[in-house]
C-alpha cells in the first residue's frame, strides 16, 4: 500500500543501468530522457501538453504550473556510442535524484523512460516505458528489467534502480556505484583492433596477388614461348666488363697454378650461356665458340695443298699457250714433246716433294721461274734457226756463183 501524503518532501533516487535489444542504426550510440508526473509521457511532452489542451479548452493556473513542473522534472543519460569490444547490451550506469513536488501523492506520480538514437538534427523514439510508483514504499529499493515498447511493438528492455527516499542530505542512502571501465581505453582498444584487422586484410590481399602473378608467370613459362629478356645497353656494358675482369683474375691464376693446363682425360672448364637462352642459340654459339685443333704438321700440309693447286693451274695455262704456238712454229713439236715429258717427270717430283719442306720449296720456285722463261726460249730459239737457214742460203748462192765463174 502506498503511502499518505504529508508534509515531508520526498525524492526519487534512480540508476539507469543498461538496455538490451535495442532496435536503432545509429553509430553514435543511445541516450535515455526520464520524465517524472502525474500523466506518462512516452509520446513526448508536447504530445502531453496537446493532449490535455484539447481535453479542457479553459487551463487553469495550477494546470499551467504542473505543466511547467512537468518539464522541469527531466534529465537525459550521456549517449553510449558502441564498439567492436563492447558487449551487445548499451551501460549507461548512471544514477539521478529528482525531487518529487511538495503535497503531491506519490501513488499518483509515474515515471516515464524514452530511449532515443544519437543523430545530428533529429534524434528518434528506440522504445519507451511508463513505471508507476504506487507500489514502491520510501525507502524501499527495486531494481528489474522494464520492457521498452516502441507503439504496440517491443524495443528492447531496460535495466534500472529505483528508491524513495527523504529529501534529506543525512538520510541520502549512498548506492554502490558499478565500476565502469574507462571510455578512452575502449575507444583506444576498439581503434587498435581495427587497425589490426585493416593491416591483416592488406596483407592477405598482397599474399594473394603475388600468389597469382607466380602462377600466371609459371603458365607463361610452360606453355607459351621463351621470354627473351631484353637488358638496358649500361647493364650489358657492366656485364662484359664484369666477364672481362673474370678472365683477367682466371688468366692470372692460371699463371700461379702448376695443374694447368688439365692433364689429359680432364675436362676444361666451360662458360655456360646466361639463363633463358634459347636451346637454338645456345647450339649456335658451342659451334661458334668451339675452337678447331690444328697441329703444325696439318698446317703445313695445307699450305702444300695450296702451292700444288697453284703450280698446276700455272701448268695448264702454259699448256694452252703451248697449243696456241704449234700453230704458228710447226718445229716446236719436239720442244713440246719433250715439255710435255719434262712437265709429266714434274708431277712426282711435286708429290715426292711433300715430305721434305726445303726441297719442295726450291723445286716449286724453280719451276715457277723456268716455266715463266719458256717462252721467251722458244722465241729465241724460232729467231736462232731462221737466221741460220738465211746464212745458209747465202753461202750456197755465193758457192753457186763461185762454180759458175
Amino acid at each position: 500500500m502506498a503511502p499518505a501524503a504529508d508534509s515531508q518532501r520526498y525524492k526519487l533516487v534512480l540508476r539507469v543501468h543498461s538496455a538490451e535489444d535495442l532496435q536503432h542504426s545509429s553509430s553514435q550510440g543511445a541516450y535515455c530522457k526520464l520524465y517524472v508526473g502525474p500523466a506518462a509521457v512516452t509520446d513526448g511532452s508536447h504530445r502531453a501538453l496537446s493532449k490535455k489542451d484539447s481535453n479542457d479548452s479553459s487551463t487553469s493556473s495550477e494546470d499551467v504550473d504542473e505543466a511547467l513542473y512537468l518539464e522541469v522534472r527531466r534529465t537525459r543519460t550521456q549517449h553510449q556510442q558502441p564498439n567492436a569490444l563492447a558487449p551487445p547490451e548499451t551501460i549507461w550506469d548512471e544514477a539521478f535524484e529528482l525531487p518529487l513536488r511538495p503535497g503531491a501523492e506519490l501513488a499518483a506520480q509515474i515515471l516515464s523512460i524514452r530511449v532515443k538514437s544519437q543523430h545530428l538534427f533529429f534524434c528518434p523514439v528506440i522504445g519507451a516505458c511508463a513505471v508507476s510508483l504506487a507500489n514502491l514504499c520510501p525507502g524501499e529499493r527495486l531494481e528489474q528489467w522494464f520492457p521498452l515498447q516502441k507503439g504496440r511493438k517491443p524495443a528492447g528492455r531496460i535495466r534500472v534502480l529505483l528508491l524513495i527516499a527523504p529529501d534529506d542530505k543525512t538520510a541520502v542512502v549512498a548506492l554502490p556505484r558499478r565500476r565502469q571501465p574507462n571510455q578512452d581505453v575502449m575507444a583506444a582498444r576498439a581503434a587498435n583492433h581495427e587497425a589490426d584487422e585493416a593491416i591483416k586484410r592488406l596483407v592477405d590481399k598482397q599474399l594473394r596477388q603475388e600468389a597469382e602473378r607466380r602462377q600466371r608467370r609459371l603458365e607463361r613459362s610452360s606453355s607459351g614461348p621463351p621470354v627473351e629478356v631484353k637488358r638496358p645497353e649500361e647493364d650489358m656494358h657492366l656485364v662484359s666488363r664484369k666477364t672481362d675482369d673474370v678472365t683477367l683474375h682466371s688468366r692470372h691464376q692460371r699463371g700461379n697454378n702448376s695443374t694447368w693446363p688439365p692433364p689429359a682425360g680432364v675436362s676444361s672448364p666451360k662458360i655456360l650461356p646466361p639463363l633463358g637462352t634459347p636451346a637454338q642459340l645456345k647450339e649456335t654459339s658451342e659451334k661458334q665458340n668451339e675452337v678447331p685443333m690444328v697441329s703444325p704438321m696439318s698446317e703445313y700440309e695445307r699450305r702444300l695443298d695450296v702451292k700444288l693447286r697453284q703450280v698446276r693451274k700455272e701448268t695448264a695455262r702454259l699448256r694452252k699457250l703451248k697449243a696456241q704456238l704449234k700453230k704458228y712454229i710447226p718445229d716446236l713439236q719436239m720442244d713440246s714433246d719433250s715439255d710435255d715429258s719434262l712437265d709429266s717427270d714434274e708431277e712426282p717430283e711435286v708429290v715426292l716433294a711433300d715430305s721434305s719442306v726445303s726441297s719442295s720449296a726450291s723445286t716449286l720456285s724453280e719451276r715457277l721461274q723456268g716455266k715463266e722463261n719458256r717462252p721467251h726460249k722458244h722465241n729465241a730459239l724460232k729467231h736462232s734457226r731462221i737466221n741460220s737457214d738465211e746464212t745458209k742460203n747465202v753461202k750456197a748462192e755465193k758457192y753457186r756463183g763461185a762454180i759458175a765463174f
